[in-house]
């Protein structure tokens, strides 16, 4: 295995600090975000962007800059896409190992998977911050060398129900912090919050699979654009037929990677491998793939990112700082939008 690579100004850096920063405004501004703030008997901090609250556009902006530890720029515009015209999110970062790596990406192995969980237990999709004070998932931690020291930790949690003092401490204990010093931001799927955070996904299942699948090295990685359409959002999302924000990201999901090459890398085969248009899943709605089964089977991440069941978008671009050279591959599937979106 490679020795581990430590990000630039690592130790100047805490990123729950820098998320608990837009917690804190959040929370000052809640009447205008449409959010509501509440504190479980052990002092956990719970901020609903969706559950219960409405929150909107805005809370999901703060929403995925908070899970990306503060290190991510983000806005909202109207993008045409083949004609149809939809809000998009963009976003960049020039801390891609951090913002994304370290803090974005879900947390595997916080709780039970929504395939394998009981119906007693709690399950959420977490990503983060408060994965640097964990150290974990392994995965990530193994090739960046980043520990955050904050006393806090913050976490955006993408589920339909509140966590309870249980959860709470238990999340706490795993990043030896008191509750009081935990803040859980709340952002369903099934809310316009948190479809806006989903979206920015485009930026994890892209790292993920340069990082992990091509393992290009994240020290060559220096900055990352990324942008996807937002999904609508309806109460039923994963249980009826609909589109999704996966479906946004794996047909009209952009991403442009700036990195500084070594003599030899085959930064077009990278930018090839990316797209999803030569995987078996192409041209599939992820709800179907979702009610195949095919995540209930035990394949490891890699075997999904190589069929394109995960972890593929529909058009990348890298420009290599070294050379100045610039390739792409993909294009953007605006019939297959309006296809799942049934117009």
């Amino acid at each position: 295995m490679a020795a581990k690579w430590k990000p630039p100004f690592a130790e100047k850096i805490s990123v729950n600090n820098l998320a608990l920063r837009i917690v804190k405004d959040m929370i000052e501004r809640c009447g205008e975000l449409n959010i509501e703030v509440n504190e479980l008997k052990n002092g956990t901090t719970i901020v609903d962007c969706g559950i219960n609250a409405v929150g909107g556009f805005e809370a999901g902006i703060l929403a995925t800059k908070v899970a990306c530890g503060g290190l991510l720029e983000a806005c909202i515009t109207e993008t045409s896409y083949g004609g149809l015209t939809l809000p998009t999110l963009f976003m960049r970062t020039d801390n891609p190992a951090l913002s994304i790596a370290v803090c974005q990406s879900n947390w595997f192995g916080l709780f039970p998977s929504l395939f394998a969980m009981k119906k007693t237990e709690y399950s959420a999709l977490s990503l983060g911050p408060a994965k640097a004070l964990a150290q974990e998932p392994k995965e990530v931690f193994d090739k960046v060398d980043y520990k955050d020291k904050s006393d806090v930790g913050v976490l955006v949690l993408q589920a339909d129900n509140f966590p309870d003092e249980k959860v709470s401490e238990y999340i706490a204990s795993k990043c030896k912090i008191s509750p009081e010093n935990l803040y859980l931001v709340m952002a369903p799927t099934a809310s316009v919050a948190g479809s806006v955070q989903v979206s920015a996904h485009v930026l994890e299942d892209s790292l993920w699979r340069l990082t992990d699948y091509l393992d290009y090295e994240y020290s060559k990685v220096k900055y990352i654009t990324g942008s996807s359409p937002i999904s609508p959002v309806y109460p039923e999302i994963w249980r009826r037929p609909g589109i999704t924000p996966d479906d946004m990201i794996r047909n009209a999901g952009r991403i442009h990677f700036y990195v500084y090459s070594s003599e030899g890398d085959d930064l077009q085969k990278i930018a090839d491998e990316m797209i999803i248009e030569k995987t078996q899943a192409f041209g599939k709605p992820f709800f179907e793939i979702l009610n195949s089964g095919i995540f209930s089977k035990g394949l490891d991440k890699k075997t999904l990112g190589r069929e394109g069941w995960t972890y593929v978008i529909a058009e990348a671009m890298v420009t290599d700082l070294r050379t100045g050279k610039v390739f792409k591959a993909g294009k953007i599937h605006a019939d297959l939008i309006r296809k799942f979106m049934g117009i």
